[in-house]
């Protein structure tokens, strides 16, 4: 199933990257909270290492950005939540199984461009102090792009991630005995 190699096969590199965050909170009211966030994240560089060559991927990027809102009701036993959140990939790292000359491999590869933008509902509505009703509706577009950063047609554009349902739903009850 595996390649052979001719011995060792060694590879490392150097990374130095920064991320950040930055929130804001403004309470409406003693019911009511509005929230934005905007963050920088990174996922390491990859370090690939088959039998016949070792490639060193670019960290991913991710630029997220989210609104929305937070609420208690009567008396704290209602809250209802909602965001809308956009996030915008550069370098997307993704695994991709191939099988080429009778050989399956399976390597994380530069993907490109991708972006996502989706949108969360919750609600919990407690009856008493040890038993509430919860729901919670989730929707997410989360795709390749068409183009790179360079405006050149994506191999993998139109793709959707995997794992990643367009729209969820839970509700449920939450009982604690004492």
């Amino acid at each position: 199933l595996l390649a052979q190699t001719n011995g060792k096969i060694e590879a490392s590199d150097s990374i130095l990257s920064a991320v950040v965050r930055f929130a804001v909170n403004y309470a409406v009211n003693e019911e009511i909270t509005l929230f934005g966030t905007t963050s920088r994240g990174r996922r390491p560089n990859v370090i690939n290492v088959t039998a016949t060559e070792t490639t060193i991927l670019s960290d991913e990027i991710v630029w997220s950005y989210e609104v929305g809102a937070k609420s208690l009701f009567l008396n704290n036993s209602l809250q209802f939540d909602i965001n809308a959140y956009m996030y915008d990939y550069s370098n997307f790292q993704t695994s991709v199984a191939k099988l080429e000359d009778g050989v399956l491999t399976n390597i994380t590869q530069d993907s490109g461009n991708s972006s996502s933008f989706g949108f969360e509902v919750a609600l919990q509505y407690a009856f008493s102090k040890t038993s509430s009703f919860f729901a919670n509706y989730g929707y997410i577009d989360a795709s390749f792009d068409a183009e790179d950063s360079d405006g050149n047609p994506q191999e993998l554009a139109g793709n959707t991630f995997r794992l990643t349902p367009e729209n969820s739903f839970s509700a449920g009850f939450n009982i604690n005995l004492e």
